[in-house]
């Protein structure tokens, strides 16, 4: 599936055996994010098993490869010293990849250190109190970190929020005014996915993969418009309403009329459109919850628009009396949907030129859903 990721040996040599993990059924229905998530960590272990441990194969390592994997993440003065919510993180993504090697038989054990698995019911043992092991031969990572779950809830005021925003994505100074040296030419429509961000709490790959069609724009009511989101693209399901108030509204009306519409026609000209691959085509106006895929075992079969997740909308194209033009909302120079990588580097770039300016802002996309409101 296109989006799925893929890891390479430093040889450039594709293992079907390794990456067939992220085939699996249940990592392809998942987010976006967190396959990238899980990917990254053990691509960490494994250059870490070639660099650091005698370019030793994943199938070959060993809890004590392991030990020193802990050490240098999270003990060695020149490792990057992750905390201990990052370090359970990746030994849970860890785990579940070498579950899943050991009952394809690529291994004969996990090299992690395991334990029981508890039930978490407690025990009464002299003056002690202990956890009940189940009893099934179950076991999980014996090296997850205890100092977890310390971590404070982050908040960021509204007026320090737009002081981001205004000198970190739209490129002024200090005072309020236009930089000469700004040379941000998706300034305001980077401003307006951040407005809309704040204030209808999207998450990243929610407000990313919204369609044109999910997005209020045109004229609108004095208040607030309200529009759906899909449970294909939302976190957990949680499909809902969203509120989008006027000011955003103009704002999101203008990119689309403007910005998007250049790049639309830009593209439509160089002939991008017609070089996606496998796209999948709303062709009638009147009915633009249906479209209709165009190669494949499901050619010519049509599906409700809603039901696609983030990676299938990128091949989602609407027919218009112009020619063909991208359904998804946001859209980078090329006219094609902007990656979630492209916009966590928006966010990057951003915070960059507010500590250039001397502002000591930061933010990310997870943030803005924690604004307080002055």
């Amino acid at each position: 599936m296109a989006g799925t990721p893929y890891l390479l040996s430093p040889r450039f040599v594709y293992d079907t055996d390794l990456n067939s993990y992220f085939h699996r059924v249940n990592l392809l229905e998942g987010p976006l994010n967190s396959q990238i998530t899980r990917a990254s960590a053990l691509c960490r272990k494994l250059n870490f098993l070639h660099q650091s441990r005698g370019e030793k194969d994943w199938r070959d390592a060993t809890e004590a490869d392991h030990a020193a994997y802990h050490y240098w993440r999270r003990l060695d003065p020149r490792g990057p010293r992750v905390d201990g919510d990052t370090w359970s993180q990746e030994v849970s993504h860890l785990q579940q990849f070498y579950v899943y090697a050991k009952r394809k038989q690529w291994v004969s054990e996990v090299p992690i250190p395991q334990r029981p698995r508890w039930d978490g019911k407690a025990e009464q043992k002299g003056s002690r109190r202990r956890s009940r092991s189940v009893g099934t031969g179950e076991t999980v990572p014996a090296a997850y970190a205890h100092d977890t779950g310390g971590e404070v809830v982050e908040w960021l005021p509204a007026p320090s929020y737009r002081r981001w925003r205004d000198m970190g994505v739209l490129g002024y100074d200090r005072e309020g005014l236009p930089r000469d040296n700004f040379r941000g030419r998706w300034a305001s429509r980077n401003g307006t996915f951040t407005d809309s961000t704040v204030r209808t709490g999207l998450r990243l790959e929610e407000q990313a993969s919204r369609l044109i069609t999910e997005v209020p724009t045109g004229p609108g009511p004095v208040g607030y418009s309200k529009s759906w989101l899909p449970k294909a693209i939302a976190k957990r399901n949680s499909a809902r309403w969203v509120y989008e108030p006027a000011s955003v509204r103009r704002d999101l009306t203008a990119y689309a009329a403007e910005d998007r519409q250049c790049v639309i026609e830009e593209a439509r000209d160089a002939g991008r459109y017609r070089k996606i691959r496998r796209p999948i085509v709303i062709a009638d106006p009147q009915r633009p919850h249906l479209a209709q895929y165009t190669s494949g075992i499901h050619r010519s079969e049509r599906i409700d628009v809603r039901l696609l997740g983030p990676r299938e909308r990128r091949r989602l194209l609407v027919e218009t009396e112009q020619g063909l033009e991208p359904a998804m909302f946001w859209l980078g120079e090329s006219g094609m949907p902007l990656t979630l990588s492209a916009w966590k580097d928006m966010f990057t770039t951003a915070n960059q030129r507010c500590e250039e300016q001397g502002l000591d802002l930061f933010a990310h996309a997870h943030l803005l859903r924690h604004i307080v409101s002055a």
